[in-house]
């Protein structure tokens, strides 16, 4: 298990079996998952669930994006996706 900072806090970082299989199939590395919790852009989805995203220069699809829920000091992220646009 990782620490992470997001959103000035530090969490442990969980990823369930579907996020990690989703970052398998759309070939999201974990440094690419964390560098996106740290620095992409969020959206809060409700209160402690926020939708979070990056662009990568190196990568072809378009924002590498993940779907987070805090739950005390755990940041869960439920699935990670490629070519997202936040509406």
């Amino acid at each position: 298990m990782k620490w992470i900072t997001f959103q000035n806090r530090r969490y442990r970082m969980v990823v369930t079996d579907h996020a990690t299989t989703r970052m398998s199939l759309r070939e999201v590395t974990e440094a690419e998952l964390i560098e996106t919790i740290e620095r992409g852009r969020v959206k809060e989805k409700a209160t402690g669930k926020w939708w979070v995203h990056r662009t990568f220069s190196r990568r072809d699809d378009n924002a590498v994006a993940a779907a987070l829920v805090a739950d005390g000091k755990d940041l869960i992220v439920i699935t990670v996706m490629v070519n997202w646009e936040p509406t």
